[in-house]
């Protein structure tokens, strides 16, 4: 009877959890372990947000982090997937200090190292071949507006709005006056109200808008003492889930490429930019009697959707014979004429594994030879294709306008309020230029998060913290303790 128990424990368990819903494709990126990632504080980077509950936190690299308008990619949740298994971060930061921060063309995450090991194992090398997707955050926290009023204490002309908890990254954050929905401006990590000639006043209400074009609306009555609860976002799925990543074509194209490094021995004269051939360049390397070209990567190689190696060869000596492999447990022996040729060696061939981290050409004739190689890479299943390149974004998805998703209100207390249909959205042109308040310096936002004010608002965001969750619980509870009997 204790294990019947048991087995419905698991089965309730199984029953309650839930995946996060996709929201972009699948990209490849690179990634890298920061120590001070890993012990966050509230407030700390540039998105100044408070530290998620049960999840890690990332910095990006900075085109991506402003690849998205509104608050860019600040609160975006992202699952990063390794060799060694996948991890959930939210993005709290960005980073623009070293190359791998400031290039422009994939994304880069910079995480703890326990999150780093759960996609890498014990390596500490850097990754470059990390995938990702951008998903709904879960639902662990309250989604809460701070509301920061100008140093008089007025909201007239000035106050500034601080969001934490939200599932989805935001896009745009607006009040009412006289009606009319208008935009405020995202700055520091807060959603300043900075206007010259038009003059906020209560009562008002508050629209924020996903990056899905989700809704959210609460109602601001009259100057809130305490952070609002915000009707947490409804958030159907746009993408499948992506599974691991496939490896990058290129190994070496004019260059090694990110990820590879040169472990060749017994050789001499050697060049990984040699143009005396051909018109790029290529490698090239002479090799003692048993000499060989070693091309290695920092991280291993998922095989699964590679049917071949491609690569463009010749020697100094007709038909020079070179054992070619990936691995210690099976080599091919190749003919490399005095001219360059392309060479197409299929994976079955090469024996490989489910995970090869290099590319060796051994000499094995009695004698030294010179070996130049160009464009080698990794020829794909064309059933499965390539892994993309750049960075990865949502999907295109039409405005609320268009038929998209629908508001979301709470049902009741000051902070709800049914979906409000305006007489449209202004910009706010009068936005003053200076972010300053009578001269006074913006104060750092609010990132302590208090208890929700019960005179604002019932009913907190649901999610993965549903009321349900407790109730499946006690029926658990209920169900064993009759088991046991």
């Amino acid at each position: 009877m204790i294990k019947s128990s048991l087995i419905l424990l698991v089965v309730f368990s199984i029953v309650i959890v839930r995946s996060q819903e996709a929201l972009s494709g699948c990209g490849v990126g690179s990634a890298i372990y920061n120590d001070a990632y890993a012990n966050w504080s509230d407030g700390q980077g540039a998105c100044t947000l408070p530290t998620p509950s049960e999840i890690g936190v990332a910095g990006l690299n900075k085109f991506y982090m402003n690849a998205q308008s509104g608050s860019g990619m600040c609160g975006t949740c992202f699952n990063l997937t390794g060799p060694s298994g996948s991890t959930l971060v939210k993005v709290v930061d960005s980073c623009n200090s070293v190359a791998l921060c400031t290039q422009t063309t994939h994304a880069h995450f910079i995480i703890s190292p326990k999150d780093f090991q759960k996609i890498n194992g014990a390596s500490l090398s850097t990754m470059y071949n990390v995938g990702y997707q951008m998903v709904a955050c879960p639902l662990f926290d309250d989604f809460k507006v701070t509301m920061i009023p100008a140093d008089t204490g007025s909201y007239q002309y000035y106050f500034s709005a601080g969001l934490s908890g939200y599932s989805l990254p935001i896009k745009s954050v607006e009040v009412t006056v006289a009606g009319v929905y208008t935009k405020m401006k995202y700055q520091g990590g807060l959603w300043v109200w900075n206007k010259a000639a038009t003059a906020f006043s209560f009562p008002s209400k508050m629209r924020i808008t996903s990056q899905t074009n989700e809704q959210a609306i609460v109602s601001l009555d009259d100057p809130p003492t305490a952070p609002l609860v915000v009707p947490a976002f409804v958030q159907d799925a746009l993408e499948a889930p992506c599974g691991a990543p496939a490896a990058s074509p290129a190994i070496y194209d004019n260059a090694l490429a990110q990820g590879w490094f040169d472990a060749s021995w017994h050789s001499s004269e050697k060049t990984y930019t040699d143009t005396s051939v051909t018109t790029g360049t290529n490698i090239a390397i002479g090799l003692e009697p048993l000499g060989g070209l070693k091309m290695s990567s920092l991280n291993p190689v998922p095989t699964g959707n590679i049917i071949a190696l491609q690569f463009d060869a010749m020697s100094n000596v007709s038909n020079a014979v070179f054992a070619l492999s990936l691995n210690s447990d099976k080599n091919l022996s190749i003919a490399i004429d005095t001219k360059f040729e392309t060479y197409n060696v299929s994976m079955v061939e090469l024996g490989a594994h489910a995970t090869e981290s290099a590319v060796v050409f051994q000499n094995i004739q009695g004698t030294g030879v010179m070996l130049k190689v160009a464009n080698v890479h990794w020829v794909f299943d064309d059933t499965v294709g390539e892994p993309p390149k750049g960075i990865v974004t949502l999907p295109p998805l039409p405005s609320p306008n268009e038929g998209g998703p629908r508001p979301h209100s709470p049902s009741t207390g000051t902070s709800t309020g049914a979906s409000v249909t305006s007489g449209g959205t202004t910009d706010g042109s009068d936005d003053l230029s200076s972010p300053s308040r009578g001269g006074s310096k913006i104060p750092p936002p609010r990132t302590q998060v208090g208890a929700h004010d019960d005179s604002t608002s019932s009913n907190h965001s649901s999610g993965w913290r549903t009321s349900v969750v407790p109730g499946f619980y006690a029926v658990i509870l209920l169900l064993s303790a009759v088991l046991l009997l």
